[in-house]
């Protein structure tokens, strides 16, 4: 049985949580498709696709930081 669904209409429809996705564009083992897919549950989700594959935070630390910061100080506010 996949729980993901269930999951996803408890957790993310129905609290309308903050949501940050930072995701390698070209991620050959978790597709940018996953991403994309959050702000049909949460509309105001931010997803970020960097020009990288799975390790994004390997390549692109500093611009992963500083969506984040970003993030945490509109929801920390």
């Amino acid at each position: 049985m996949d729980l993901y669904p269930k999951a996803r209409a408890s957790y993310f429809r129905g609290g309308q949580v903050s949501l940050l996705a930072v995701w390698g564009a070209n991620d050959g083992i978790f597709g940018p498709g996953g991403a994309r897919a959050f702000p049909r549950d949460l509309p105001e989700a931010e997803v970020r696709l960097l020009d990288c594959g799975y390790f994004a935070l390997k390549s692109h630390l500093d611009v992963i930081a500083g969506y984040k910061r970003g993030f945490l100080g509109k929801v920390l506010g």
